[in-house]
């Protein structure tokens, strides 16, 4: 009995790993797979100048922080903040945007570690980190690792709000940042009068950031951030109406604000 089940084990990793290999080879998806990465940012040059004051508005490259090489173009593009997905991956804290196959865990995933994200990441002014999973003791573990490295401007966003409970209790100095998928989302958010003694600000599709949610959420005392926003117009739209922050995958964005502030 014991040897069928271990001859099993070995043929469910060996077709494991053989699905791997073919998907490496054909299909692109392997890449999110195994490294959890989404497709890298763009460099798309930038047409116009920004006008009015754009130095209080955070630009944060989307998802930079979960490749390492689309980490230092983030800070080299001069990104106010990079975003790093993080996941507990075989026991270690990872950047990750894509949970990777869960029978293959540590052995597989090829996407960097928060510790390396951290060290391209946190030569900018800030560092956003988007839980993505929302234990108290995973909470715990990025609580622990903050605290091992010296103090910065942290921003935190998830989609739970329990989980930015627990981030209030352990790691009290991050701006906390609720993340907004939809319109009946914001509704419900309205609704709730306690919304202000967790969260610090809400982290909003760019499709939903309309004049009525901007007076709404200032009224609550909030921040408010907008995603994903790829095109100058838009771009320079959400500026001059003074969101906090902007989160983008063309680069060339944050470069034209470092050249707009110099």
């Amino acid at each position: 009995m014991g040897r069928a089940v271990l001859l099993l084990a070995r043929l469910t990793a060996g077709l494991c790993t053989a699905s791997l290999l073919t998907a490496a080879m054909f299909d692109a998806q392997a890449e999110r797979v195994t490294s959890g990465t989404m497709p890298p940012e763009a460099h798309e040059g930038v047409r116009g100048r920004l006008t009015g004051s754009p130095a209080s508005t955070l630009v944060i490259g989307h998802n930079a922080g979960d490749d390492l090489v689309t980490a230092a173009d983030a800070v080299a593009f001069g990104v106010g903040a990079v975003e790093i997905d993080v996941r507990d991956i075989g026991g270690e804290l990872s950047a990750s945007h894509d949970r990777p196959l869960p029978l293959l865990g540590r052995v597989a995933f090829r996407g960097p570690s928060l510790r390396s994200a951290w060290e391209i990441a946190s030569l900018r002014p800030a560092v956003l980190l988007h839980l993505k999973d929302h234990s108290d003791r995973f909470v715990a573990q990025v609580s622990r690792f903050l605290a091992e490295r010296p103090p910065r401007r942290i921003i935190i966003q998830t989609s739970s709000l329990a989980t930015l409970a627990s981030v209030q209790r352990r790691i009290p100095e991050a701006q906390r940042l609720l993340l907004v998928f939809n319109a009946a989302q914001l509704t419900v958010l309205r609704r709730d009068a306690r919304l202000g003694d967790i969260v610090d600000g809400l982290s909003v599709r760019e499709s939903l950031v309309s004049p009525q949610v901007q007076e709404w959420v200032r009224d609550r005392g909030l921040r408010l951030y907008a995603w994903t926003v790829n095109d100058f117009p838009r771009f320079q739209e959400l500026i001059r109406c003074g969101v906090d922050g902007v989160m983008t995958d063309n680069l060339d964005l944050a470069r034209s604000m470092a050249g707009d502030a110099a």
